[in-house]
């Protein structure tokens, strides 16, 4: 259950927008109930603050989201938090307009896992992809990711972007996370990567680059092209109990319906 509350750009502060959400997850599928004990729900409050400010020959633009659970976690109680916070700048008045974003993401990890509470954020059902790396490798969840954005438009139908991301987990008493979450009644969807035997966690998971190249060939056709690379750090060694890289390169095209008002 999703409720928004948004106030307009310009009507607190000039170019800003401010919005207040809550989200209400509530799963009794079997893997949740088997996973946690009993059934999850928890509630998902927090903020987000974006805004855009003309500042020399381009535009600088900020971004906060932060965001806090409560609830119950099966059969302990949920107490998480996670922010991600964000400021970059457009030469919107130069050739190829290029623009530099860096970015902060943070979702709590549980400290203690033998107490009464997770204090693991929560990541839902989300699109983790377009955040955290192309490749899916982690979710919102006991996350640090360190992340930068280049984009480039050489042609107003052409959009060239380099993203970076050097990611940890949040907390070395939880495991290692992933997964975009339900997709059946049958699985979690997510994966908790526990070390091998006799190794510990380790907290720096590596570093991912992704190169995307977007084309508007027709007013209905567009074409994406991608390729993503992983850097497996010490907290994936672990895990597979070898210096893990993955390669990632897709193609597709997407073709928007309309079907009338």
């Amino acid at each position: 259950m999703k409720t928004d509350y948004g106030v307009k750009k310009d009507v607190l502060l000039a170019n800003t927008q401010f919005q207040l959400f809550n989200y209400f997850y509530f799963d009794d599928r079997a893997p949740a109930i088997t996973l946690a004990g009993d059934s999850l729900k928890i509630n998902s409050t927090g903020v987000s603050i974006v805004g855009a400010y003309p500042m020399g020959g381009g535009e600088l633009d900020t971004m906060l989201w932060f965001a806090f659970q409560l609830g119950d976690w099966g059969t302990r109680s949920q107490r998480a938090l996670a922010f991600i916070t964000e400021i970059g700048y457009q030469f919107t008045k130069t050739p190829w307009k290029p623009w530099l974003r860096l970015g902060l993401a943070y979702a709590s990890g549980d400290g203690d896992p033998d107490d009464s509470t997770n204090g693991t954020f929560f990541n839902m059902v989300p699109t983790n992809h377009k955040w955290y790396g192309h490749l899916d490798a982690s979710a919102l969840s006991n996350l640090i990711d360190v992340y930068s954005q280049f984009i480039l438009k050489p042609h107003p139908r052409v959009n060239l972007g380099i993203d970076g991301h050097l990611i940890w987990l949040a907390s070395d008493e939880e495991v290692w996370i992933g997964g975009a979450g339900p997709f059946n009644d049958s699985v979690f969807g997510y994966a908790f990567r526990q070390p091998a035997e006799g190794n510990d966690i380790e907290r720096f998971l590596g570093g991912e680059v992704d190169i995307t190249l977007g084309i508007k060939a027709l007013e209905h056709l567009y074409f994406q092209i991608g390729y993503s690379h992983f850097f497996g750090g010490r907290g994936v060694e672990v895990v597979f109990e070898e210096k893990t890289q993955a390669d990632w390169f897709y193609t597709q095209a997407t073709i928007p319906l309309s079907f009338g008002k």
